[in-house]
């Protein structure tokens, strides 16, 4: 039983990934499309095409990860091409909100600056696996997968404490423990992306909830 499990974790494993990240997006973020829709943020273009662009990227990768389990090889590698696009316009739309944060305040407050440089992070990732997809197929939907792993932050963020303003630590620190714990389990092994991120992520944590 414990192996058929794991033999089913690991046949699934990217696409159950990237429904858990569609999942938190769509948790983190339900104000702005379900509950809270007339908030002043949903009439500001800059967020409206950050918000359209990161919809897009992330259901996209839930999509491209059915369409090659279905063998849909042709419309797998057309989707892709497009994902790029929406992907850049999401990286860009991201780097004009945090100018405008800046222009406005005059410094980068420490969560954007967290989740801008994760950010750069995943474009490296995503971009080498972009650039992988001919190589090495299983190499490429393991860094397609963990650079958006890499963009989870505002939507996990959001998603903890609606679990718990209270206890935020706790539904923040285990969805992320057993996420990249996940990706641990699957790889056998850390890679120097994975051990980056883990720096990069740990340094934050300290600097913006530890520290005082």
């Amino acid at each position: 039983m414990v192996e058929q499990n794991q033999h089913y974790l690991r046949k699934n494993f990217h696409l159950l990934m990237a429904l858990c990240f569609w999942i938190l997006m769509m948790v983190g973020f339900s104000d702005n499309w379900l509950w809270d829709t007339g908030q002043d943020t949903n009439f500001i273009p800059r967020f409206i095409i950050h918000a359209i662009t990161a919809f897009g990227w992330f259901t996209i990768l839930v999509l491209q990860n059915i369409l090659i389990k279905k063998r849909y090889v042709k419309h797998h590698m057309t989707l892709g091409l497009l994902a790029m696009f929406i992907y850049g316009a999401m990286i860009l739309s991201l780097g004009y909100m945090v100018y405008e944060l800046y222009e406005e305040f005059g410094r980068i407050d420490k969560m954007s600056l967290n989740t801008s440089i994760q950010a750069i992070i995943a474009t490296v990732i995503i971009g080498i696996g972009f650039l992988s997809r001919k190589r090495n197929l299983n190499e490429h939907k393991f860094l397609m997968t963990f650079g958006t792993f890499c963009l989870i932050q505002p939507s996990m963020n959001r998603t903890a404490f609606y679990i718990s303003d209270e206890y935020f630590f706790i539904p923040f620190v285990s969805i992320y423990l057993i996420l990249f714990t996940a990706f641990v389990w699957y790889k056998k092994k850390l890679t120097w992306y994975m051990i980056a991120w883990l720096l990069v992520w740990l340094f934050f944590f300290y600097y913006i909830f530890l520290s005082r």
